[in-house]
């Protein structure tokens, strides 16, 4: 919970440092997701990636965060691999 209470307020700002704790905020999703998946909660783990991949979707960087756009980047390939091996579970 407290994870999705940080979540919210860092995307009501937009501050340099909450840009980083916005990539925090989806890894930290996507552990608990992971979690969720490996106590038999799917469709939790599902709601928990998809939250993940919202949140660094509607992360705007600029070209003076290249590393930070190189880690969303990374990350949401990561997010994006576990629902699509999600759907081929599931099919």
């Amino acid at each position: 919970m407290n994870v999705i209470l940080h979540k919210g307020l860092i995307l009501h700002n937009n501050f340099p440092n909450t840009r980083a704790e916005t990539l925090d905020v989806a890894v930290s999703l996507a552990k608990i997701a992971d979690v969720d998946r490996t106590l038999g909660d799917e469709n939790v783990a599902v709601d928990e990636f998809q939250e993940a991949i919202k949140c660094l979707e509607s992360l705007t960087l600029n070209a003076n965060n290249t590393g930070l756009e190189q880690r969303r980047q990374s990350v949401l390939e990561f997010l994006r691999n576990q629902l699509k091996e999600n759907q081929s579970s599931c099919a």
